[in-house]
């Protein structure tokens, strides 16, 4: 491989689309000519998936004037889709006249002159080698493969000019907003860039303009306009034993259903969508969505800044795993959870399971791996903190009976922690870190599971203002975090899936089974204390002060709405409004968040309940603290 043909794959896999960039990932990954010529030909598949989906999905973005001039792909476009099927699709949509966002920036797909090279010339070059070759290109011996991909006119050659041509439309920033808040007369987006290889994209949080119309749907930004790529593209749930999200591509339509697939192997279906896919393949006009402005420039070029980092770290670190850098122990223990029967190194396990087999990496990954494996020196130059700080007082005393502040990686921190846990808790049980695996248990495990892994996941470890908090006392424990919680309390509370502030960090605890579905940690912890007839977990996301403290309390409930109650009362409550009364006895009140967690109902359910207890005139609501009405105040308890 030439070094500029080097340097414009590895140009590739920092910075174009995600799909793109894993497959050419794939490319520099190779061990083999056979394996690379595959890796060649399935890049230029997924780099004719992409733009069959950005090109359809951009045509219905066409202007008004153009609204009359349809294309039907509803009879073409159905069944198993094939790569050719994906190329039609862009050379249908490139023969139109209508004029819409991404034309422009695809005007030189195909051109005129037989001596010329276009990407439509070069994709059907590709698509004819692997037909010619089949599907069984395992079956080639190494100098046939040689043969095929190397020279002026081999493989290789033809999608490097490929990748070349294209680098406009594959460096325009492809994005999912997990979720969009109105703060302060500004929209308060969580987003993450799919841009690079990384399959675990960090999410950022940006202030903009104006709002994004659809969560957890992928857009591309082509300058000034926004161009939603669903139902071509999704962003979802992998489940089975995978548990992570991924830009799904479509794959199959039937009469019912639609089929998407990652570069996994695995496939997910999608019912009640087909109007949506009907209207794509009959490109309805819809009105793109303008580029919103985050402080002085459009949202494109705050990806134009990440990208220069991202380029800085490159030249500087070559983007590669500092494996020097980390616990032997750590590491030999982490692949034998990973496999264990392999006989390989751990770095080759840990490679090939948690790094993808990738050998390139962000800045923020590298720096994910360091926190989770790093020695005690490594956590010394990227950590100005301790990463743990744990106390312990009993009933009797007015100082910590034992504290333990530490500065570790990760795994060795979630160690600790779970030996001062089962040390100092009043559970009768005494998990080991190897038990975390276990998804059922009494309430004090699946608690201390949930919070625990939480507060690992969560963690802002760029804040050097304090450790990661755990406070344990006969009536209640509190986990407090540097980094507020960037999901709003309502999905919070409700529970919802979304991308950890430290990806690589969550999919780690998940691969050795130490965590569940991606945001799925708070709503277990809630329903595991409202089983326990416990009061409901309290959540406190501060951002002015970038923390995030959630106070679990051991006490049980009592259910005092009783008959005898219920008889002086003359108000007859369903078993949530009754619970609800129960929950306003506490002296400090509790919160609408609370009182959600307490019953399992959502908030704007809760909301009915509580407005129903005031109207009652049970309880009453004061900014969102629900307390015992006056007249009751003889049956109000109080907690210390």
């Amino acid at each position: 491989m030439s070094s500029d043909s080097d340097k414009l794959l590895r140009n590739a896999e920092l910075l174009y689309v995600q799909p793109v960039a894993m497959g050419v990932s794939r490319i520099l990954r190779s061990r083999s000519e056979r394996e690379r010529l595959e890796a060649c030909l399935k890049a230029a598949e997924i780099i004719t998936r992409y733009l069959a989906g950005v090109s359809l999905s951009s045509y219905a973005c066409r202007s008004e004037e153009d609204n009359a001039d349809e294309l039907d792909l509803s009879d073409s476009v159905k069944g198993a889709l094939s790569w050719g099927t994906f190329l039609k699709i862009i050379q249908q949509v490139h023969g139109k006249q209508s004029e819409h966002p991404m034309k422009p920036h695809l005007a030189h797909f195909r051109t005129k002159k037989k001596d010329k090279v276009s990407p439509e010339s070069l994709l059907v070059e590709l698509l004819e080698i692997r037909n010619r070759q089949g599907h069984d290109l395992h079956t080639l011996s190494t100098t046939q493969a040689a043969n095929i991909l190397s020279g002026n006119d081999g493989v290789q050659q033809k999608l490097s000019e490929l990748l070349r041509l294209l680098e406009r439309v594959l460096s325009f920033p492809l994005f999912i907003s997990e979720e969009t808040k109105y703060e302060r007369k500004s929209f308060v987006t969580r987003l993450l860039w799919l841009m690079g290889d990384s399959p675990d994209p960090k999410p950022v949080e940006l202030t903009l303009n104006d709002g994004i119309e659809e969560s957890k749907q992928p857009y591309v930004i082509v300058k000034d306009k926004m161009i939603k790529l669903w139902p071509f593209f999704a962003w979802d749930m992998m489940e089975d034993n995978l548990n992570r999200y991924a830009l799904l591509q479509i794959d199959k339509i039937s009469n019912e259903k639609l089929y998407m697939k990652p570069l996994e192997p695995y496939v997910k279906s999608f019912e009640g969508v087909m109007h949506e896919v009907k209207d794509m393949l009959i490109s309805t006009r819809i009105e793109p969505e303008l580029t919103p402005m985050c402080g002085n420039n459009l949202l494109g070029e705050v990806w134009f800044e990440e990208r220069k980092q991202r380029e800085a770290s490159q030249d500087a670190l070559e983007g590669s795993m500092p494996w020097q850098d980390f616990d032997e122990d750590i590491l030999k223990w982490y692949a034998k959870k990973l496999d264990s029967t392999s006989e390989k190194s751990p770095r080759d396990v840990i490679g090939k399971i948690l790094f993808d087999g990738r050998e390139r990496f962000e800045p923020s990954d590298i720096r994910q791996a360091q926190l989770l494996f790093g020695t005690k020196e490594c956590l010394a130059k990227i950590l100005s903190r301790d990463l743990i700080d744990l106390r312990c007082m009993s009933a009797e005393s007015i100082r910590w009976d034992e504290r333990i502040s530490e500065r570790i990686n990760v795994l060795s921190a979630l160690r600790l922690s779970v030996e001062f846990f089962v040390k100092h808790s009043q559970s009768k049980e005494s998990p080991s870190m190897d038990d975390l695996v276990k998804t059922d248990g009494s309430s004090d495990y699946l608690a201390m599971r949930e919070a625990l892994v939480n507060i690992f996941i969560h963690q802002d470890y760029s804040d050097n203002s304090s450790a990661a908090q755990i406070e344990l006392k006969p009536s209640r424990a509190m986990f407090a975090n540097p980094g507020y919680s960037m999901v709003s309390e309502e999905r919070l509370t409700e529970g919802g899936k979304s991308q950890a502030r430290n990806p690589l960090i969550a999919r780690a605890l998940r691969l050795i089974g130490f965590a569940e579905l991606a945001g799925s940690g708070l709503r277990v912890l809630a329903l595991t204390w409202r089983t326990a007839n416990r009061w409901p977990p309290k959540f406190e996301s501060d951002k002015e002060s970038n923390s995030f403290t959630l106070t679990l309390d051991w006490r049980s409930v009592e259910d005092y709405y009783d008959p005898e109650l219920k008889e002086k009362l003359g108000v007859k409550l369903t078993t949530e409004q009754a619970c609800i009364f129960n929950l306003a006895r506490s002296s400090d009140g509790k919160s609408m968040q609370q009182a959600s967690a307490g019953t399992g109902l959502s908030l704007d359910d809760t909301k009915k309940c509580i407005n129903y207890l005031t109207t009652q005139r049970l309880v009453e609501n004061s900014k969102g603290t629900i307390s015992l009405a006056e007249h009751l105040d003889h049956l109000r308890i109080t907690q210390s």
